[in-house]
């Protein structure tokens, strides 16, 4: 199919078969599995910027034995393509099982927690999509939050990490990117976000990577009282152990030039969250 067919025909065709095949398969998954989603009360979906932390905050939260996190299914794609939130529920419980069972590998780090939940579940509170970058462009593209909302409590998880640092990894581990298209894909982003936080329409939990770092255990604490889903401290010595022990200063592996260091603290200046942490490129916080 390689040599027959453009790289935007491909994509077309494995649209295509996703729908005939996955749509069916869902609408019966989910009416067999009806009573496992009778209790769930939000959908948490993640919003922010490639590379900036969503695998970590995904695999521990879909290590709680309420919560149910899927990896990179791309839920606001299915949803935008007509499928129902019961048969979303049934594609994120499969994915997350599937995923569970390969030890929950992402980007060269393995996120598996020996002894809780990945993969298997007592009583379904939470379930969610880790998809952040895309879902966000998504967003931006079409913003129909608010028929989401509609249909269930939609609760974002926000991950934000130094922008120096989150940008020189996009550009090393995203190729072909460009200082320039990371940038701009940072900055929309960033900048739809922001517009969400100041409506005071939505629900978002603002997770700094740094601060997760620096006090796991109080970032769990917060985030089981967001999502609403019981805190124990066993949940909270098991998950700490795959939490890295320093933030990985990316920003070491690219050499910005001055325009782009100053781009991108023109940037921070008119972002209130990257603003008030006060992120420089000299020194991470």
């Amino acid at each position: 199919m390689t040599n027959f067919f453009s790289e935007k025909t491909r994509s077309i065709i494995r649209n295509v078969i996703i729908i005939v095949f996955t749509y069916p398969y869902s609408m019966v998954g989910y009416l067999l599995r009806k009573k496992t989603y009778a209790n769930i009360q939000s959908l948490c979906l993640f919003i922010g910027y490639p590379r900036s932390g969503h695998s970590l905050i995904g695999a521990i939260i879909d290590a709680h034995p309420n919560a149910v996190i899927s990896q990179e299914l791309d839920f606001v794609k299915l949803y935008n393509w007509g499928f129902s939130m019961g048969q979303l529920y049934f594609l994120i419980e499969q994915n997350a099982k599937r995923i569970a069972s390969k030890g929950r590998n992402n980007s060269g780090y393995s996120y598996e927690i020996e002894g809780l939940w990945q993969g298997t579940k007592k009583d379904i509170r939470v379930i969610g999509d880790k998809k952040g970058g895309l879902s966000t462009k998504r967003f931006i593209k079409k913003n129909n939050i608010s028929q989401i909302q509609n249909q269930i409590p939609l609760k974002f998880i926000h991950v934000v990490r130094n922008p120096f640092d989150n940008i020189a990894t996009m550009i090393k581990k995203d190729k072909p990117y460009t200082f320039k298209g990371a940038f701009q894909e940072y900055q929309a982003n960033a900048l739809f976000i922001e517009s969400l936080i100041m409506s005071e329409n939505h629900s978002i939990y603002t997770v700094f990577h740094e601060d997760l770092i620096q006090n796991p255990h109080e970032f769990l604490k917060k985030m089981c009282a967001y999502l609403q889903i019981p805190f124990f401290e066993d949940f909270a010595d098991k998950t700490n152990k795959i939490i890295f022990a320093t933030v990985h200063k990316s920003s070491k592996n690219y050499s910005y030039t001055e325009t782009e260091i100053k781009q991108i603290y023109k940037l921070i200046d008119e972002v209130t969250f990257l603003k008030n942490k006060k992120y420089t490129f000299e020194k991470q916080l």
